[in-house]
């Protein structure tokens, strides 16, 4: 082998070596690395004249990338099945009573478009068109909201679009990432709410409607509660009323909202003194049991002497007391109305059976449940979604040696309260919530802390119940019980 002298002296060999292709292409180092691609004898030796017109595929020397290319090609199997990448479009809606902020975004975060729509059809009209000039599939476009209720999400919910419900308080922090300053407005809004949606989809979920039957029973079970607290509200007013200048009444009847002191309180509505046999005929009118006895009682309360009030004061506060006692009186019919109307949807409903097998769950509480809850099985893929829907499932604050586990406070309250009032019904409809309930109490908490851990426990079992569409067993669970313990000893 032939030897040369570099410039230092030393002897190095000529590494000419041979290549995978037969040929002296390559020129290595003593430590293998290539120093230099040559090209292969044979197209190197051939000379084309340059007059000649060739083609791009003849007498194409290919580079090693070109050779890799090529081997790799070869040796992959081909995919078929590649999907097509979708392009999509992220909308962020800033609400508003009169009126809406829109801005629209793309994958990269780049500004498509922004623009401002007035709260009526053609503003919602125009929203719509804005919408499907974008050119792509409803399923590639994105909203995000500031509210999982009103009529514009109902209406891009019937347009088929998905809407994702985001909390104000997230939204609200989210605002530091793009400016600390605090600055802020409609617009800087709605591009919040965008890209949001963008970087975090999956850390919201997305408004999944329930059937027809099951929102119209949500709707009447939530607006019977608010009617329900303005009947507690007039009953307060009633009673503040009555210690102005007839504080007699309050001890007269335990609860007023009943049609007897209703119509006690229109008919003598002003301090008098009653006879016991027009307090027997009254009471007898109204049906009131005992009325002989409830007579006299009456008459010896209302005969005893009463704190002097003013004759002007009687007359103004009388005249208010008629005005509050006819708006219960009202309220008080509509009530039965919508209870009967809710029973009846319920009925019709074929989850009703589930709710109607839980212990304790009363006519009141299973229709409650059933709304809050849905029929929509896609809503909450695990138990525990469920149950901090509901804030029964409490909160772990670990950082190093200290841990705090505190009540789950971001949850929507009118499920909270029904789980509540369900888990203390079952104290005496169930063995074992009763055992449980006591354990909690053994252990220190309070009754509102067992009564929600004990409703945390309940929608483990009415999740596993709903999703199957199965009723509830007592004597099920407590083998269920028994067979965890054995399993567990």
């Amino acid at each position: 082998m032939n030897k040369i002298i570099n410039s230092r002296g030393c002897k190095r060999k000529n590494l000419k070596k041979l290549s995978s292709f037969g040929k002296n292409i390559t020129q290595w180092s003593t430590s293998g690395r290539e120093l230099s691609s040559l090209c292969p004898e044979r197209t190197r030796t051939k000379s084309v004249p340059l007059e000649v017109n060739r083609s791009k595929n003849t007498n194409r020397v290919l580079s090693f990338e070109d050779l890799y290319k090529v081997a790799s090609e070869r040796a992959r199997p081909q995919n078929l099945n590649q999907k097509e990448v979708k392009t999509m479009f992220y909308l962020g809606i800033d609400w508003a009573n009169d009126h809406h902020d829109i801005f629209i975004v793309d994958e990269s975060g780049i500004k498509v478009d922004a623009f401002r729509i007035e709260h009526n059809h053609t503003g919602m009209c125009f929203l719509r068109d804005k919408i499907r000039g974008l050119s792509v599939p409803k399923g590639q476009i994105l909203i995000a909201i500031e509210t999982p209720k009103n009529l514009l999400v109902d209406f891009l919910l019937d347009e088929g679009y998905t809407v994702y419900p985001i909390n104000p308080m997230s939204v609200d922090r989210y605002r530091d990432r793009y400016r600390t300053s605090g600055a802020r407005d409609d617009y800087f809004d709605a591009m919040v709410l965008a890209n949001i949606i963008r970087t975090d989809k999956d850390q919201h979920r997305a408004i999944l409607p329930d059937s027809p039957l099951a929102q119209e029973l949500k709707i009447l079970t939530q607006d019977e509660q608010r009617l329900i607290h303005l009947k507690v509200k007039l009953l307060n007013q009633i009673r503040a009323c009555l210690k102005d200048y007839y504080p007699i009444v309050l001890e007269l009847f335990d609860e007023l909202d009943r049609p007897i002191a209703i119509e006690f309180l229109l008919k003598y509505q002003r301090p008098e003194k009653i006879s016991v046999n027009e307090l027997k005929k009254f009471l007898k009118k109204h049906r009131c049991p005992g009325a002989d006895e409830k007579a006299k009682e009456f008459h010896e309360k209302l005969s005893k002497p009463q704190i002097f009030v003013e004759e002007f004061t009687v007359r103004a506060k009388s005249r208010l007391l008629i005005t509050l006692v006819e708006q219960l009186k009202m309220l008080l019919k509509q009530l039965d109305e919508y209870r009967k109307e809710i029973e009846r949807l319920f009925e019709q409903h074929p989850d009703s059976k589930i709710f109607k097998s839980l212990p304790g769950a009363g006519e009141k509480t299973a229709p409650r449940m059933l709304a809050q809850i849905g029929d929509n099985r896609q809503r909450y893929p695990d138990r525990k979604n469920l149950q901090c829907d509901a804030g029964t499932a409490p909160i772990t604050d670990t950082s190093g040696n200290i841990k705090i586990v505190r009540m789950r406070v971001a949850c929507r309250k009118p499920f909270r309260n029904v789980i509540y009032q369900f888990a203390f019904s079952t104290l005496t409809q169930s063995a074992w919530a009763k055992k449980f309930y006591d354990n909690q109490r053994a252990k220190g908490n309070t009754h509102t802390e067992a009564l929600r851990t004990l409703g945390n426990k309940w929608l483990k079992i009415i999740f596993r119940i709903w999703k199957d569409g199965t009723v509830y067993s007592e004597d099920h669970h407590l083998a269920d019980i028994m067979r965890y313990q054995l399993n567990t000893a």
